[in-house]
């Protein structure tokens, strides 16, 4: 809940990256506010001195965010995925235009908890493992571990 936010011109709801649901709205320095956010299941309640002013649907998270490429002289397609969830994301994945590949390569950066870091005694405690896959002419199945950045490169 952002409050007096923008020049202290609106209220807002930021989550994830995403701004929305504003509503004019000021508050004033040196003064003491009440403040109530109620998060359910599907909605999200924000009082502000016991007055409602946000009554809004929980937005769905996206889990998986992805990006693609294809590298022009060999015509290999680069596709970089982010799962964001704790929870693995089985994806089917269609490649058009892109037939009779059979094989593939996953570069898989994870960890067993998302706060795992490197350090000097255990310095690939967090290291991409590399793996291959089989491709069925355009399309192919992965499972995105939790937490983990994958790039597959599909020749």
């Amino acid at each position: 809940m952002n409050i007096g936010g923008w020049g202290n011109r609106r209220h807002g709801i930021e989550m994830g990256g995403i701004v929305g649901n504003e509503v004019p709205g000021s508050i004033e320095t040196g003064r003491w506010y009440d403040i109530k956010i109620e998060v359910s299941r599907d909605r999200i309640k924000c009082y502000l001195d016991n007055k409602l002013i946000h009554n809004v649907p929980y937005p769905a998270v996206k889990s998986l965010y992805a990006s693609a490429s294809i590298v022009s002289k060999t015509k290999e397609v680069i596709l970089k995925v982010v799962n964001v969830s704790t929870e693995p994301q089985t994806t089917a994945i269609n490649i058009t235009g892109k037939s009779g590949a059979s094989g593939a390569t996953a570069i898989v950066l994870t960890s067993e908890k998302s706060d795992d870091e490197n350090s000097l005694d255990n310095p690939t405690k967090v290291s991409p493992k590399t793996t291959k896959l089989q491709v069925k002419g355009n399309s192919l199945q992965f499972e995105f571990p939790p937490n983990s950045l994958t790039i597959l490169r599909i020749p």
